[in-house]
């Protein structure tokens, strides 16, 4: 019925906390990442967490800020009603970011992703400008930073494929030609860059067409914690090393076998210089300057 999320302005003695907090609000389930907790269940039961969270956090440690804390609710007829039972936080029937991603209605979620892919796109501008005096320098930029903020959300939202869109347009029409000198990338060079280093591309891969897979494996590989935080466990979560492994083995196979029927079907139509290209790029420690960072020592 009711979910709220809240951050603290320092903490000590989490552990402890947390276990008073199930004593006192047994029946809402709560979540903690570092000192920002959130408390899901019945708006009666996250009420008596959240007196719990502010008459117990401040006695160890931790102090609530009601200012960052939002309330997320189903029903909007209730929005008056959960304002005074919640009184000094927000409350919404839309959502609220949490954790660099997104709890709430699926519009509210579209709304949030399109406000962060604005901002990627200005970004990836401002490194194509880079690219023409330092492209190795923006390359490394593209991905070793700006390209894993939408990694991330990848890995925690789903279905945003189609909203990554503008990103994949920014790629292709503005950062590709800044590195490479080109006027215009064409589908098939698209596809080429695309590809892994080790494959003979660039690592500069379409977020459109990598969304999904990226949060199903997210999924996959967390899922013992994903069951624990549901069934509100208390005690101490000890992750199942072995199975953990062998998850993130088979999402990069999966990665693997969808990147090699990428190359293939690449091979197949892109004609016989491409695919000449491609091949000499491939061989081994041919791409071994695109995983090296450029240092300013070494010019």
């Amino acid at each position: 019925e009711a979910v709220v999320s809240t951050q603290s302005t320092g903490g000590i003695g989490i552990m402890e906390l947390i276990y008073i907090l199930k004593q006192h609000a047994p029946n809402c389930h709560n979540s903690w990442f570092a000192d920002d907790s959130a408390g899901a269940g019945k708006a009666e039961d996250v009420k008596l967490w959240w007196e719990a969270l502010q008459f117990f956090g401040p006695r160890i440690g931790y102090f609530p800020q009601p200012e960052k804390t939002c309330l997320l609710i189903k029903d909007p007829n209730k929005l008056e009603h959960f304002r005074a039972m919640f009184p000094g936080i927000q409350v919404t029937v839309e959502g609220t970011r949490y954790l660099g991603s997104f709890i709430g209605t699926k519009e509210a979620t579209n709304n949030y992703v399109t406000t962060k892919v604005d901002e990627w796109v200005n970004d990836i501008k401002d490194i194509a400008t880079t690219a023409a005096s330092e492209p190795q320098y923006a390359y490394s930029a593209y991905c070793y930073g700006v390209m894993k903020r939408w990694s991330y959300l990848m890995r925690t939202t789903p279905d945003i494929g189609s909203l990554l869109d503008p990103i994949e347009k920014a790629i292709k029409n503005t950062l590709l030609p800044a590195l490479t000198g080109l006027t215009t990338v064409s589908e098939s060079l698209r596809a080429a860059f695309a590809l892994s280093p080790k494959n003979g591309g660039l690592g500069i891969s379409n977020p459109v067409e990598t969304s999904d897979l990226e949060y199903n494996c997210s999924v996959m590989i967390n899922e013992d914690l994903i069951k624990a935080i549901i069934a509100n466990r208390c005690e101490l979560f000890l992750p199942d090393t072995d199975k953990i492994s062998k998850a993130k083995i088979h999402c990069k196979k999966l990665k693997l076998e969808k990147e090699q029927q990428k190359k293939f079907n690449l091979l197949n139509t892109c004609g016989e210089e491409l695919g000449r290209q491609v091949a000499l790029a491939s061989e081994k420690g041919a791409s071994s300057w695109l995983s090296s960072l450029p240092l300013k020592h070494c010019g």
